[in-house]
């Protein structure tokens, strides 16, 4: 075999790898961008079982429970926050900010044993419903 006829396979087989990878990273944008929609939509839904949880643990004046289970929600919503900040969404970012200083004070009052948790809680839920996740 001459150089020349080397060189032409290995071109070839380095053409044929490169059209392989092409074709097998082609839809894994679609697919990473349908993932994080979805882990998105996860967290703000844990999110906000999460306040109405606390919400109606409050109504049975358990409120270490209730602080507990808007301590989760804090954490969902942190959560939804970075990944929507890290995929360019800040606008959103900034509204999930609103709903996580009601849950924060929703979360301190019912640590404190403060009837306000609830007045809170029901302050995050009506911010939580504004928010529109990209699909």
């Amino acid at each position: 075999m001459t150089v020349k006829a080397f060189a032409v396979r290995v071109v070839v087989a380095l053409a044929i790898l490169a059209a392989g990878w092409v074709w097998g990273a082609s839809g894994k944008a679609a697919v990473d961008q349908a993932r994080r929609a979805t882990e998105a939509q996860l967290h703000y839904a844990r999110a906000r079982a999460g306040i109405l949880d606390g919400r109606l643990t409050l109504v049975g004046n358990e409120y270490a429970n209730a602080a507990a289970l808007f301590a989760q929600a804090q954490t969902e919503l942190e959560t939804l926050q970075r990944m929507l900040r890290e995929v360019g969404r800040a606008e959103l970012g900034g509204q999930i900010e609103i709903v996580l200083s009601h849950v924060r004070r929703a979360r301190d009052a019912a640590a404190a044993g403060n009837a306000n948790a609830w007045t809170a809680a029901d302050a995050a839920l009506q911010a939580l419903k504004g928010i529109v996740l990209p699909e």
